[in-house]
């Protein structure tokens, strides 16, 4: 039983920064009772209970390397990993250094001191610290996996933040066996950014006949081409059902087939007429799927269009624009979040701005060119205010899996077989290892490819 609280003795300097992870992780994620108190002269962290004599003392590196240097490149941490006795694999250190004994975990009868700053580490991940710090961004503006300095491999592979929860979680059972810890369930999420809702609509008739033909060639179908251009007379006449793109129906079929539900993210306003290619949300058809989907229970959610990822002004529009159409549809949810175009996300800038248009939560932290955990992560947190240098009510759902990122050649290149499946289904058991939220998206248009609906089926199902 968790009858007496902890007490939690902090280096001073990042007191906000290190209340915030401190009290996610022992209120959130381990619901375990603590109290936090900051001292000057304190370097390390030294965790104690009313209950018992034993004390664990964990490394404050972060502290002592950001406090006079917030935000600047020399005070990001150097990747390594260590050595922990009874762990099967090494782990995570962003922040820490060796125990004199040259070791990283020395325990005896009283005492028991960690190398690692598992806070440190893990306010890192949580708040994107290195985004804010480094500068160089993709040709969209986008922070790249290359450039962070956790390398590729581990990225796209190990939720290393849960790693270190879980080093807490066993030193701490080490020295207090009596804790329990919260329980946590398993959950799959997939989310669909409907960045085309429809096939026809808005789009010339050479396009379509050029995507038509292509899309023929592809699933060796000679059928296609007249049944879409059925289509396209069908739409013209105001009946939407024969629209490919329109697939809305069957991933909710899908989603419900495993007792989950789906959230579907619209483009509320174009902003780069290149870029931005939804319709508006006033076209019949997006109503109608709208409808739709609030029918059969799963989530509308918002898709901020390509220029907005340091705009405050146009996310408080397009959200006001979402809220306005469905208070005209009558339809009420308890939240509404989504996920920024193009994973188009500038940290703090875009949650600042998010939080601003009172929105509840985003899934935009994966990275485009690999699947993986951008986060450290597969749990939902609060994100962090790098320049107010204060926590948000706005949560983070971490992407794990886009399915472009794996199956297009331009970044993974896995293609729609074995490798894929493989691939997805390894960063799922990551997550249920975790007892956490594998957070799949899947774009609508591209389940006009039979190959993708059996891969989508194939993961969801494993």
């Amino acid at each position: 039983m968790n009858d007496h609280k902890f007490t939690i003795l902090a280096p001073a300097g990042c007191d906000r920064e290190m209340q915030y992870v401190i009290s996610w992780v022992f209120d959130d994620v381990l619901g375990i009772p603590f109290k936090v108190m900051f001292e000057q002269n304190y370097q390390n962290f030294e965790i104690t209970h009313g209950g018992s004599a034993r004390k664990l003392v964990i490394d404050g590196s972060f502290v002592r390397q950001t406090k006079s240097e917030w935000l600047k490149p020399q005070s990001l941490c150097c990747y390594s990993e260590a050595d922990i006795p009874f762990l099967d694999r090494r782990v995570a250190c962003l922040y820490g250094k060796q125990l004199d004994s040259g070791l990283w975990l020395n325990e005896s009868d009283d005492l028991t001191e960690l190398g690692i700053d598992l806070f440190g580490s893990l306010f890192f991940l949580m708040s994107r610290y290195e985004e804010a710090v480094t500068l160089s961004r993709d040709f969209h503006g986008r922070f790249i996996a290359a450039d962070s300095v956790v390398p590729v491999s581990v990225i796209a592979s190990r939720a290393i933040g849960n790693e270190l929860i879980e080093l807490l979680w066993k030193l701490l059972s080490r020295s207090f066996p009596f804790l329990t810890r919260k329980l946590r369930c398993f959950r799959v999420l997939p989310s669909h950014d409907i960045d085309h809702p429809s096939y026809y609509a808005g789009r010339h008739w050479t396009v379509i006949t050029k995507s038509t033909l292509k899309l023929a060639y592809n699933e060796r179908d000679v059928l296609l081409p007249l049944n879409h251009m059925c289509g396209a007379g069908m739409h013209y006449l105001g009946n939407y059902g024969m629209d490919p793109w329109q697939t809305h129906e069957w991933i909710m079929d899908q989603s419900e087939a495993i007792d989950t539900r789906s959230a579907f993210y619209y483009i509320p306003e174009v902003t780069n007429e290149k870029m931005d290619s939804g319709l508006d949300l006033c076209h019949p058809q997006v109503k109608m799927q709208i409808k739709r989907i609030h029918e059969r229970g799963h989530e509308i959610g918002l898709h901020p269009g390509y220029l907005t990822m340091e705009n405050p002004l146009m996310i408080g529009s397009g959200a006001s624009k979402l809220r306005r159409l469905l208070y005209e549809l009558g339809i009420s949810q308890n939240e509404i979040g989504g996920r920024q175009h193009f994973l188009k996300w500038s940290t703090p800038q875009s949650a600042i701005a998010w939080q601003q248009a009172g929105l509840q939560y985003d899934s935009s932290l994966g990275y485009a060119e690999l699947a993986g955990f951008r986060c450290g992560l597969c749990y939902e947190y609060p994100l962090y205010d790098l320049y107010a240098r204060q926590s948000l009510e706005l949560r983070e759902r971490p992407l794990v899996v886009m399915e472009c990122s794996v199956i297009d050649k331009r970044y993974e290149g896995l293609g729609h077989g074995g490798q894929a499946f493989d691939r997805m289904s390894a960063l799922k058991a990551e997550c249920r290892k975790y007892h956490g939220d594998f957070t799949i998206l899947w774009h609508n248009h591209r389940f006009t490819d039979r190959r993708e609906r059996r891969l989508y089926r194939a993961v969801l199902d494993e």
